[in-house]
């Protein structure tokens, strides 16, 4: 490998989904998208391959497959495919391989290919069609590992049948192997995950394997709305000004353990300055809600965009990371947006993240699914405020050095440069 040194590169990113505020008008850019801005930015042509189907709001873009100009040297390509209403189904399987055989029927129409792909993992089906596409037109093929596929597919089954669940699944560990071994390089976003992708391509790590965290970054355009937004939090939801907000933000998925939250919640009823906001919406919103029931200090706000969210992280005391004990994510977004906003963290989250926590001192631990141990860690960031604000400024710090996604996206495109010839 060396150095391409100034000379523009035409780079295909592929990602199955990922919110496009400027064609949605919701959300913010993540990892695809921040890249790709970041690639524009110097100057390298990017086309960001996603599916046309929305898999937040669950509905399709446009219906069909389509190219758009988001800027300069920055174009993203929607592929037609069928739409699903949970994320775990039958529709789920039949939209996955309708994108990846979508995608390679549209990338075999391409005049020009591109000089590097670079393709998420998962999904298994549209990231092995990328590593086919890249062998037949001879170019190199980073395979990046956003999650753990298939594994993540045994959570579905009970820990007695897991075996059977990997059996059963026997195939797409194959496929999973295939795509790994036959990458040029891989990255991913967490030691863990790096680990597990060189082992299923049964090498040892080579330089051009790389660690590049999801990172978070403020967006600078919502932070003259963040008081109105604080204010309007505070009338709507009768929030005091000296009231503590202990926070999670995200989807309500089978991953995250909320139960435990508004259990706890139940015990903290008799402390009229304390209140838990669940912002977010998913497939156990309305089981959650009827947990809630009565409690006047949980709040459920439904999605919030970027202006919004800003608005309650600044005003938060507390960012929950409540996840189940089956979860397997290692460094996901979401302890980052905490970090960002100078949060103390109160995490069941498990591996790399629990020996952040701790070594750095910017948050407690507890144990997932466990009421009693969510309450004596909540107790203990309650009676020490000072110390609580310590962990808060820590982790701020420690988002600034590492996973601020500035630096983090400017490091992969410095990656690209160096280390792919073409």
């Amino acid at each position: 490998m060396f150095k391409v040194g100034n000379h523009n590169m035409n780079v295909w990113l592929i990602v199955p989904y990922e919110p496009l505020p400027t064609i949605d008008n919701t959300g913010r850019y993540l990892r695809y998208g921040m890249f790709s801005n970041e690639l524009a930015n110097y100057s390298h042509s990017v086309i960001l391959w996603m599916s046309d189907f929305d898999h937040v709001r669950k509905v399709n873009r446009f219906g069909y497959t389509k190219t758009i100009n988001i800027r300069d040297n920055f174009n993203v390509k929607l592929i037609s495919a069928s739409a699903y209403a949970n994320n775990i189904s039958i529709n789920r399987i039949k939209h996955n391989l309708q994108l990846a055989t979508n995608f390679i029927e549209e990338a075999n129409t391409q005049r020009e290919k591109p000089d590097i792909i670079f393709a998420c993992l998962p999904t298994l089906e549209l990231a092995e069609n990328a590593v086919l596409f890249a062998k037949r037109v001879g170019v190199p093929i980073v395979i990046d590992v956003v999650d753990i596929w298939p594994d993540v597919y045994l959570s579905a089954f009970p820990k007695v049948l897991q075996s059977a669940g990997r059996f059963i699944l026997t195939s797409e560990f194959y496929r999973a192997k295939r795509i790994l071994r036959n990458a040029t390089a891989i990255t991913a976003v967490s030691k863990t995950y790096l680990s597990w992708a060189l082992k299923h391509a049964g090498r040892v790590k080579k330089m051009e394997d790389k660690i590049f965290p999801l990172g978070y970054t403020i967006c600078m355009s919502v932070t003259n709305e963040i008081g109105a937004w604080q204010e309007a939090f505070k009338e709507r939801y009768k929030i005091a000004s000296d009231t503590i907000l202990v926070t999670f933000i995200g989807q309500f998925a089978k991953s995250y353990d909320l139960e435990t939250v508004i259990k706890a919640a139940s015990q903290f009823t008799n402390n009229h300055k304390l209140k838990f906001i669940l912002a977010g919406d998913g497939d156990k919103v309305e089981k959650l809600k009827k947990m809630a029931e009565g409690m006047d200090n949980v709040i459920f706000t439904g999605w919030l965009n970027h202006a919004a969210m800003s608005g309650l992280l600044s005003m938060t005391s507390i960012g929950l990371a409540s996840y189940s004990d089956r979860a397997l994510q290692s460094l996901p977004y979401k302890p980052f947006e905490y970090m960002a906003y100078s949060l103390p963290i109160l995490s069941s989250l498990n591996g790399e993240f629990k020996e952040i926590i701790e070594g750095e001192k910017i948050g407690k631990y507890y144990n997932a699914l466990d009421v009693n141990s969510f309450c004596n860690a909540l107790h203990w960031l309650l009676e020490n405020s000072d110390l609580r604000t310590e962990m808060g400024s820590r982790a701020k710090r420690l988002f600034d050095q590492k996973y601020n996604s500035k630096v983090i996206y400017a490091d992969m495109v410095s990656y690209l440069e160096n280390f792919f010839p073409h």
